[in-house]
């Protein structure tokens, strides 16, 4: 055993005493990392935890680096609609929790971000369409209501937030109420009229949309004015034609004013796309400042993921929404392969949030105008049969694993013969999350490099895989806090880096940490101040005289400073793996 062997033995034996004497232990082990897979016929499966070793070179790999931190990810949903609720209701009461569950439960799917419709959606109930305020020429919207919603969508939302309490919705209309429409019908390809009084009626709508739903316990969080405004030739389901021009002119002196105005605190989506080009409808209309500076949110679906990339690039303050995945595959492998690719292709381009568009709908899969669409869950209603297709498996194996507030990290893949999606994630907890795909009809021999460690795992045939990696650090609590430790979380060492959160709902001007051997002298500092300060993990190098952190026990101190007093926490024992 060499010198540095002898001292990481040491400390870890002192530590797990002190910890003992202290009413405190935990054993120091190698990193590990657990694996599911699924194929088209083994679906959702647990094979064990991989052990690591140590790294030694080799041709073909997969690196995460846990230190290159991208985008925060806010969320994973599917939309809610009419035709995916009636299914749903006509099964017996256990086999209705259970798809929901499966949906929505940390158990399943997990969606806790997902969208709905204001008035009808293409797949309303049998081309029965209709709006919030399908009263004729009401512009001061007194006849607004949500009868029609209350029997279907609401009840739809509300089943769900039974798994996820803490659902945010965001919302968008297929179609304004039809008589402000130029043609004066949801389908087609009329305009909104662009006299000022349908441009203010139409705001107004909006706005009591957002306010009545939010009156329902529904927590609707982001809105975009139109869903599609670039689709528009003659087709059956409701629409609405917006130029550019219009819909510039619609944010920017309508919307945009009267949100401000009236307080209305949700967040405004520019979208959602689905054709078009990208300088016709991101960079022109983000030239006019008044626009860039008051929209959170780019929404884009699954045809235009190319703009994914130069937005994320373009506007690194934006949020990148997939509002709405590819529906026109049949319910096949092959359907599951989109979506676990689409995942892939959107995640990593930078997007925050991804959007199945049908969760559920009955076997035939028919929009009330013979369209027939795929579906994460069909249902046959006759038998009362609930199948669950490879497209939801292929979303499961990001939504399950990925958590809120994740954070893509770097992923360096030298596997030029893995034909599948890969993708990487650390999660608050300090797990890293690897997504990878194996299209191939062959099994896939692949190696994983975390750090100095490896993992290897033979994929399948034509399966998805995903691995979360164990934390590589442990930071137990050693008694009293103080107040300091409430204020910060996820706290991790890893790579040379200390990562950590702040809690959004305070503000603090400076934070210091100190990491400290076991008798107590200070190995290394680092601080953040406020104008360091942002949403989501943050990182300080840590850099010491020897230059490397060995394996072993420290102690780690914080000092935050808000509002011109200091808060300190007591030591914590740190355990780096």
């Amino acid at each position: 055993m060499n010198k540095v062997g002898k001292r990481t033995g040491i400390n870890r034996c002192f530590c797990i005493l002190l910890m003992a004497a202290s009413g405190i232990s935990v054993s120091v082990s190698a990193q590990t990392a657990t694996w599911r897979s699924t194929t088209n016929a083994n679906q959702w499966v647990d094979n064990g935890t991989l052990s690591s070793t140590e790294w030694t070179p080799t041709a073909n790999y997969i690196e995460v680096f846990p230190d290159t931190l991208y985008q925060t990810i806010v969320g994973f949903g599917g939309c809610f609609s009419e035709k995916g609720w009636d299914p749903i209701v006509k099964l017996d009461a256990l086999q209705r929790d259970s798809v929901m569950r499966s949906l929505f439960d940390t158990s399943g799917c997990n969606f806790n971000n997902c969208r709905m419709p204001i008035g009808a959606s293409d797949f309303a109930e049998n081309l029965s369409y209709y709006s919030l305020n399908d009263s004729s020429g009401d512009y001061d919207m007194s006849a607004f209501n949500l009868s029609r919603d209350s029997l279907r969508i609401i009840p739809f939302v509300k089943a769900a937030m039974v798994y996820q309490p803490n659902l945010e919705v965001w919302a968008s209309p297929w179609c304004p109420p039809q008589w402000m429409k130029t043609d004066g019908h949801y389908y087609g390809s009329g305009t909104l009229k662009q006299d000022t009084q349908t441009l203010r009626a139409y705001t107004l709508y909006l706005e009591k949309a957002v306010k009545a739903f939010r009156a329902k316990g529904i927590n609707i969080t982001a809105l975009a004015a139109q869903n599609e405004p670039t689709q528009g030739n003659g087709q059956s389901w409701p629409g609405c034609v917006w130029s550019t021009t219009q819909y510039a002119n619609f944010y920017k002196n309508y919307l945009i004013p009267r949100f401000k105005r009236d307080t209305v605190d949700v967040k405004l989506m520019w979208g959602t796309f689905c054709c078009g080009t990208y300088s016709d409808w991101i960079q022109t209309p983000m030239l006019d400042t008044a626009i860039l500076n008051n929209i959170s949110i780019f929404g884009l679906q699954h045809t235009v993921s190319g703009w994914t990339p130069q937005a994320y690039a373009a506007y690194p303050g934006k949020q990148i929404f997939e509002t709405e995945t590819d529906c026109c595959h049949n319910n096949d492998w092959n359907g599951g392969i989109i979506e676990f690719d689409l995942l892939a292709t959107f995640l990593n381009a930078g997007a925050v949030q991804y959007s199945e568009w049908n969760m559920v709908l009955d076997k035939s899969g028919l929009s009330g105008w013979s369209w027939k669409q795929s579906s994460m869950i069909t249902i046959d209603t006759s038998a009362k049969t609930v199948t669950y297709t490879p497209a939801f498996y292929g979303v499961k194996h990001w939504t399950h694993y990925i958590k809120l507030n994740a954070r893509r990290i770097k992923l360096v893949n030298s596997n030029s013969s893995l034909s599948g999606g890969t993708s990487a994630y650390l999660n608050p907890d300090g797990t890293i999350v690897l997504l990878a795909g194996n299209e191939a009809t062959s099994p896939y021999e692949l190696s994983i490099k975390s750090g100095n460690r490896v993992f290897t795992a033979t994929l399948p045939a034509t399966s998805f895989n995903t691995f979360v990696i164990s934390s590589q650090v442990s930071v137990f609590n050693s008694g009293t806090d103080g107040q300091a430790w409430a204020l910060v979380s996820g706290v991790r060492l890893h790579n040379a880096t200390l990562i950590f959160t702040i809690n959004d709902k305070i503000h603090i001007d400076g934070i210091e940490f100190a990491l400290k051997d076991l008798k107590g002298r200070t190995i290394w500092s680092g601080s953040r101040s406020a104008a360091d300060m942002h949403r989501g993990a943050l990182q300080i190098p840590i850099k010491t005289r020897t230059g490397r952190l060995p394996s072993g026990c420290y102690l780690l101190e914080v000092k935050i400073r808000s509002a011109g007093a200091t808060m300190k926490g007591a030591a914590k024992p740190a355990v780096i793996i």
